[in-house]
């Protein structure tokens, strides 16, 4: 964790192009949109897609790992998010 960061419970949920982000701390809800950018960029073999994202507006990146641990990762707005996938 982030010296200054605050951990909060947010749940990614994405299907055909659309986003739902549930902040389970604070009871926000978040929607937007993604569009993959690339895919399969190998990388000391992980391979990762690329997507632009927006939600509320705000446009930003995302990235999936298919490593041994899935994980989504998040930049938009000055924030940084990360999923483990299911």
């Amino acid at each position: 964790m982030f010296q200054f960061s605050k951990s909060i419970e947010l749940i990614c949920e994405a299907e055909d192009g659309k986003l739902v982000l549930t902040d389970q701390t604070n009871g926000k809800t978040y929607e937007g949109t993604y569009k993959i950018i690339s895919h399969g960029i190998r990388n000391f073999r992980i391979k990762r897609d690329s997507y632009t994202v927006v939600i509320d507006g705000v446009e930003g990146t995302a990235n999936i790992s298919s490593g041994n641990n899935r994980t989504l990762f998040v930049s938009i707005g000055g924030y940084y998010l990360d999923f483990v996938v299911e």
